[in-house]
């Protein structure tokens, strides 16, 4: 143990894995493939694309929680604890208190969606709105979503190559391939049957690997310190866990996917909890490598304390972990790109296009979204700065969204925020100010666009 903490300063990741490990990983992937492969019988188009609308309330809270704990969560919420503590719980405190007030709206757009056939946000806002405001919608939340893609597959391929010595190269690969195939085999069924599997493995897993770190380094007395963040910080992570469910295509694609209102009020609810379990797992795990290699750059946290602080049986347990959330994120986000292509872009232009044409658009949308989101991760790998710019984007999405659920928007006032939001966030990204306060006070400058084109504009 003494030369493993001599060498935590150097910032050297040294890779431990054996052939269990291996067959530990290859077992995880020949099941999720197998649930690819049994979703694909006999399911109708509606199953393909919106999983027949069934969805109960144990489905919906598995699959939400694993589609948003991911990859990039783990290792940028764990870079995240690793600096500030727990004070960086903010962010999964303030999720909880969104899904709380989300649920009581969730029903009435359940219901709407059901009637219309909603598969996307870009749906919503075109009914609630307009056609335009539809369309940029989708247009911006397409970009959020393939940034935070692109992030997942970059955190996920840097953890795998991290702990399993593959390269960089053969993880992103081995990730993609993976993905394409359990989704063009059972389309959205797939995703939400491997999600429950994945769910529960990383919930399990992630207690007994949080437990054994932790009673192996204890924790610093100063990382449990609740004040130990910047107020703006806080504010800044207080405000994006609250906000950014509003605006996150997964919950809502689920939320279309439930079968009756009940379900989707306690999925939600249900599903702010355990993600919100979820993340003081993740902080235990930050702090513990913290606590043991304070020397270490917080980007390597999580996976840096995970190699050297898990004995050789659960290192391989450890891994289907990240690897069960780097899949549950990535197959979610393949997929709603992929169904948007579908539905927000051809489905516009022919507005009686058939569920299977839907399918079978959605099929091909599934390679070529999957394809450019690993070619971009491939030349891109700066995770923070990713996940920066989308939690802007996606910030400066939700004043629209939420005023919607009180008032009638003008769909010009809808356009001009959303407009407005992005381009603050490049100039953030020109000026090299991309820092989490920043980038959420583009719900601001949304909100202010907003409100004063509704009130003085036409």
């Amino acid at each position: 143990m003494v030369g493993v903490r001599e060498e935590a300063g150097k910032g050297t990741l040294i890779s431990m894995i054996t052939p269990i490990d291996i067959a530990l990983i290859t077992v995880y992937v020949l099941i999720v493939l197998g649930i690819g492969f049994v979703s694909s019988r006999k399911q109708s188009p509606d199953d393909y694309m919106i999983h027949g609308r069934k969805l109960g309330t144990a489905q919906l809270v598995a699959t939400i929680s694993a589609s948003w704990v991911g990859g990039g969560a783990i290792i940028a919420y764990g870079a995240y604890v690793f600096e500030y503590g727990i004070a960086a719980i903010s962010v999964y405190v303030g999720f909880f208190c969104s899904m709380l007030v989300f649920a009581r709206y969730a029903p009435r757009i359940r219901t709407r969606a059901a009637e219309l056939g909603h598969l996307t946000i870009g749906d919503y806002i075109t009914d609630s709105v307009g056609v335009r405001a539809g369309i940029v919608t989708a247009l911006v939340s397409s970009v959020a979503y393939c940034l935070f893609l692109v992030n997942q597959f970059i955190a996920g391929s840097t953890v795998l190559s991290t702990l399993s010595g593959w390269t960089y190269e053969t993880a992103l690969v081995i990730s993609v391939v993976v993905v394409l195939l359990y989704l063009l085999l059972g389309g959205m069924r797939s995703v939400v049957k491997t999600d429950i599997f994945q769910y529960l493995a990383m919930l399990i897993l992630m207690v007994v690997i949080g437990g054994v770190m932790v009673q192996k380094t204890g924790i610093e007395k100063e990382l449990l310190n609740p004040l130990s963040m910047e107020p703006g910080l806080a504010i800044a992570f207080i405000l994006y866990g609250v906000m950014t469910p509003f605006a996150s295509v997964e919950i809502w694609h689920r939320m279309y996917a439930a079968k009756d209102d009940t379900a989707v009020r306690r999925g939600l609810i249900g599903a702010g909890f355990f993600v919100m379990v979820f993340g003081c797992i993740i902080a235990l795990l930050g702090m513990a490598a913290r606590t043991a290699y304070p020397n270490v750059s917080p980007n390597e946290a999580i996976p840096y304390g995970m190699l050297h602080l898990l004995p050789a049986g659960l290192l391989g347990l450890g891994l289907v972990v990240l690897f069960a959330a780097i899949m549950s994120t990535i197959d979610t986000l393949v997929f709603y790109l992929a169904s948007s292509i579908a539905k927000d872009y051809y489905g516009r232009k022919n507005p009686h296009i058939s569920q299977k044409d839907l399918q079978r658009i959605t099929r091909s949308s599934i390679v070529f979204v999957s394809i450019l989101g690993a070619l971009i991760a491939f030349f891109l790998r700066d995770i923070l700065q990713v996940i920066m710019t989308v939690a802007g984007v996606i910030s400066g999405m939700v004043p629209a969204i939420i005023g919607s659920f009180c008032t009638k928007l003008k769909e010009n006032a809808v356009i001009a925020s959303l407009i407005s939001a992005c381009l603050y966030v490049l100039l953030l990204i020109i000026t090299d100010n991309i820092e989490p306060d920043y980038a959420v006070a583009s719900l601001a400058v949304s909100a202010v666009v907003l409100v004063g084109w509704q009130k003085f504009g036409s």
